[in-house]
Formats: C-alpha cells, structure tokens, sequence
C-alpha cells in the first residue's frame, strides 16, 4: 500500500474549477534556475502567445551567444523545445495541429526529472499524440543513464536572462515540474 499525497488528490478533484496562476516554484526571469533534472529535479516552461503567422517563430530563448542552453520556438506546426550542448542538439515536439495564426495560445512543456519525461499541456490539454505517436509525452533520457542532454542545456540556461518573441504576452519559468493539475490552472486563469 502506498500513501498518496492529498494535495495531489485535491488538485485532480479541483482541477474542472481552479482557475488561477500558480506561484510555487516560479523563478526570476532575469537569472532562472532549473531544477537538476539529472538528479530527479524538474521545471516547467509556460508560455502564452500569439502567432501572426503559422512560420518560424522564437517563444522562449535561453542560450547564451554560443547558442547553448535552450529554445523554444514554433515551426512546422507544432511547438519545438531545442537542448544544446556542447556535444549535441536534441529536439522534442508536441502534437501538430493544435495552433491556429492569430489566436491566443498557452503551453507549458513540463520536464520531470524523477521518470525523465517531457509532457506538453496546450490550451489546457494534455498532449496525447494524436495520429502522430502512441503517446503526448516524451523520455529526455534514457531510464539507466541518469544524464541527459536536456539536463546539460537547462544547467547552461540557468542564471541567462529569459527573452522572449514579439508574440509572446507572458513567460513563466517554473523551478519545478508542474503537475498536469497546475498546468491547466494557470490556462484557465487567462492571465
């Protein structure tokens, strides 16, 4: 028998009412840190904006000049989060199809450290893969190997200043991996 946390149990019976901006975790956008996601930590990006177009556009930066660290842009339709390293660029998606030119959209891109998973919630939906994958989540390493490059780049990121594009109205990043629950809170408060 395991013992599970009642505020995760409140979070998924409030989660039809609650409607407002999570404060727990947020970081400073001038110098963020993320959690060590190598060491079983997590963050979670979340993002409100609008596309004038359905072309190449940078949400989220947060490289330094060599373009190491992350970045999250929108391109052949769908949301791409981009990790690099010194060693390599590693790249993740969610599902195509669920953004439209010229209307108000929230994403937040959950990276938790424990299952080494990336999920997407968009417009206050968990990514389910659609006709695209079997599933809307993604490894960012592999279960017996503890490093990943996702990790790498958000230890690079952290302490960058966080820039955004034109078409963003609001970036939040997250010090820890936000649960589903939370995720659709901060959708639902509009803000």
């Amino acid at each position: 028998v395991h013992e599970i946390d009642a505020s995760l149990l409140e979070g998924l019976w409030q989660q039809d009412k609650r409607a407002e901006i999570v404060r727990a975790g947020i970081a400073d956008a001038n110098a963020p840190e993320f959690g060590d996601l190598d060491d079983e930590e997590g963050f979670s990006l979340d993002v409100r904006f609008t596309l004038p177009t359905m072309g190449h556009h940078v949400l989220i930066d947060l490289r330094g000049v060599d373009g190491k660290g992350l970045l999250l842009t929108f391109e052949n339709d769908t949301l791409e989060l981009k990790a690099t390293t010194d060693k390599q660029e590693t790249a993740w998606a969610c599902d195509p199809g669920l953004f439209q030119a010229g209307q108000k959209h929230h994403a937040v891109i959950t990276a938790d450290g424990g299952p080494g998973i990336l999920s997407w919630i968009v417009d206050g939906i968990l990514c389910d893969g659609v006709h695209q994958r079997v599933r809307g989540w993604q490894r960012f390493r592999v279960p017996t190997n503890k490093q990943s490059t996702l990790g790498e780049a958000a230890r690079i990121a952290s302490g960058k200043r966080l820039k955004t594009g034109a078409s963003v109205h609001q970036a939040r990043i997250y010090t820890r991996a936000l649960r589903t629950s939370e995720a659709i809170s901060n959708y639902r408060s509009g803000r």
